[in-house]
């Protein structure tokens, strides 16, 4: 803002000795660093500590998005509360803390935002937004169980509607509606949007997960994760929908039309970092190869994403469709982003291995389209 940059962070603090580490260990502190340039750092400044957190919150409190909105400052904050079942047990419920500030140092605590109904015991990494006059929030809740094909990993991202109370100081998020996964993936967590200078929101998602089974090979050589391409967000009934940013269409290369499956078959095609779109009318069952080992497949209204290599671990993530109708796959070295029916779900994976020859079979597909992907310039404005 005006030329500067003011960096909100949660201070994780973890003392040592015989902790909990929930209700008893742990300090969490929000914290801010002003920079002019982005090298330069202020001293760290405490703007919210345990004591500015309602008192049935525990010590877990974490991950600040903070946005300004006709002249004031807000700031959302994932939290754990403490709570207990109707026969004493105690579960700990997840949900979102709202403040706001005149100035970025002095802030309130607003509202609370908790479900009508019990999912999961800490939502991380909040985001609040409005889109079409209606209040957005994405957030990444813990303890949610495996349903079949739904909340299949160890932690979830999800998009849900907030109703307002504006005469209590809590509000609820309906769960029965509004209400869905962000990405159906193995990789993707802690998602932040924000509005681009031609008012369209923009969300980047981490290419990651905490705690997961499934691991990168090159976490040998010290480093794991990336980031998600831009996303372009919407509202279609009521339900969130992801699109590739079009920006990203500057960066096809050698663009190839083909009318059926058989000439895509027939021309070979082997290339890791490349878009591929494919429409489909009536179909029934299809089958794609995306790389050596990496199947996406639809039978029986069951979108499947398989790993049979490269996955480490990985192996499958499906959703249940009511019909396929087109489909849009980003390929990066060892990335794959599947946006299913404009958007309406995607797939986010890792995936490492070799090239292999890519491949459409099955029923029902009209058009695919086919071109590598030239690599992504990054220009730096700070000196």
């Amino acid at each position: 803002e005006d030329g500067r940059l003011y960096l909100f962070y949660t201070g994780n603090v973890k003392l040592p000795g015989d902790y909990d580490y929930i209700d008893a260990g742990r300090i969490s502190t929000q914290i801010l660093v002003e920079s002019p340039d982005g090298q330069h750092m202020s001293q760290k400044e405490k703007v919210l500590e345990m004591k500015d957190y309602p008192a049935d919150i525990t010590q877990h409190v974490r991950d600040p998005k903070v946005w300004k909105e006709e002249g004031r400052y807000h700031m959302v904050l994932g939290a754990r509360r403490r709570a207990w079942k109707e026969d004493g047990e105690r579960r700990d419920e997840g949900g979102v803390l709202v403040y706001s500030s005149a100035d970025m140092h002095s802030w309130s605590l607003e509202r609370e935002i908790f479900p009508k109904q019990y999912f999961g015991y800490m939502w991380e990494c909040p985001d609040l937004f409005l889109m079409d006059g209606r209040l957005r929030l994405i957030c990444c809740p813990q303890g949610v169980p495996r349903q079949e094909i739904d909340f299949a990993n160890i932690y979830q991202c999800l998009s849900m509607e907030v109703l307002p109370d504006f005469e209590g100081g809590s509000w609820k998020v309906n769960l029965d509606s509004g209400f869905s996964q962000v990405d159906r993936g193995f990789d993707f967590y802690a998602p932040q949007s924000f509005l681009d200078e031609k008012g369209r929101r923009i969300l980047i998602g981490w290419m990651g997960i905490p705690d997961a089974e499934y691991t990168n090979p090159t976490e040998a050589d010290g480093w794991q994760h990336a980031l998600t391409i831009p996303r372009v967000l919407s509202l279609k009934k009521g339900r969130l929908i992801q699109e590739p940013v079009p920006e990203l269409m500057q960066l096809r290369d050698e663009i190839r039309e083909f009318p059926s499956p058989e000439q895509f078959n027939k021309a070979g095609i082997r290339e890791l970092v490349y878009e591929l779109n494919a429409e489909f009318e009536n179909c029934s069952s299809a089958c794609l190869t995306l790389r050596d080992g990496a199947f996406l497949r639809y039978e029986n209204g069951l979108l499947t994403l398989h790993l049979e290599k490269g996955g480490f671990g990985r192996d499958r993530r499906s959703v249940r469709l009511e019909r396929l109708k087109k489909l849009r796959i980003f390929s990066d070295t060892t990335s794959l982003e599947i946006f299913v029916n404009g958007g309406e779900e995607v797939f986010t994976t890792r995936v490492y291995g070799e090239a292999g020859p890519l491949k459409i079979e099955g029923a029902g597909v009209r058009h695919i389209g086919f071109c590598r992907l030239n690599p992504i310039s990054v220009i730096s404005c700070l000196s």
